[in-house]
């Protein structure tokens, strides 16, 4: 192992331990615990090498580093502010989770994801929607669909299956109960045109 220091500036210089193999740029793959960041490596061999031009390729890689971080597999943003009383933060975490996994939960699946009893979730749910947690989760099931049905060629019978409905019947008059058109129509109104 080498051993460099980083000027972090402040009055004090941090010892950081480096892997002899990242002084050879094509031994370059990260350590096993370190897979998954390439850029947080890059950057910081960049900053401990000083290689001519190695800002340059510092302010890139912060750059790649910012693009990867809007990959929403990678993180979940909640809205939150100050002012936000407990009821509006566990409400954006039903959302977030609703929202993320459709079709993956309902009340008794928040309920045990979130720690509260289903009765005080749906009553959040239903105060910032105006409906039981069952049917808001339906209805996001049913604007998955709808964006499908615009965005994508799948056919009606493959979006009432991606969305995770059993009953084709069932779907159609949900479908239509909310937009007021039935989804072969909607489909061809306002489907994806290549």
């Amino acid at each position: 192992m080498n051993y460099k220091a980083i000027d972090a500036g402040v009055d004090a210089v941090h010892k950081v331990e480096i892997p002899a193999s990242w002084s050879n740029p094509a031994a370059d793959p990260a350590p096993a615990e370190l897979k998954g960041r390439p850029a947080t490596v890059k950057m910081v061999k960049e900053l401990m090498e000083k290689s001519p031009g190695y800002l340059h390729i510092f302010h890139g890689l912060v750059e790649r580093l910012f693009f990867e971080l809007q990959d929403q597999e990678y993180h979940r943003i909640l809205y939150i502010t100050l002012a936000s009383t407990v009821e509006e933060q566990l409400f954006e975490q039903i959302k977030s989770l609703v929202e993320e996994n459709p079709g993956k939960y309902g009340r008794q699946g928040l309920s045990s994801e979130l720690n509260y009893s289903g009765d005080y979730l749906n009553r959040i749910v239903k105060k910032f929607t105006g409906y039981p947690i069952g049917r808001y989760c339906q209805k996001i099931l049913l604007h998955k669909a709808k964006r499908l049905l615009i965005e994508t060629d799948m056919s009606v019978a493959d979006v009432i299956e991606c969305v995770g409905f059993k009953n084709h019947t069932h779907f159609y008059g949900m479908f239509k109960d909310e937009f007021g058109i039935l989804p072969g129509e909607y489909k061809r109104v306002h489907g994806h045109r290549a």
